[in-house]
């Protein structure tokens, strides 16, 4: 292997790490939002994520996580 070769595959590592942290911190973001919005408006975990427009297709993923935050 030469250097260019290992130096290219350490930045593809460094950038799957942060690209998974930034996404980590953006869900943590979006559950703090959601927990807001049902406390101070009290709103269902639904209507919470309808007034963020979350895609369906995350709804499950941000609902679990919601409901683990408030246990």
């Amino acid at each position: 292997m030469t250097y260019e070769e290992l130096d290219d595959a350490l930045m593809e590592i460094l950038k799957d790490k942060v690209d998974e942290r930034v996404n980590a911190e953006k869900q943590q973001i979006t559950v703090t939002y959601i927990s807001n919005i049902m406390k101070n408006l009290k709103f269902t975990v639904e209507q919470a994520m309808d007034a963020l427009n979350i895609p369906k297709s995350k709804r499950s993923i941000y609902a679990g996580l919601v409901g683990k935050q408030t246990r």
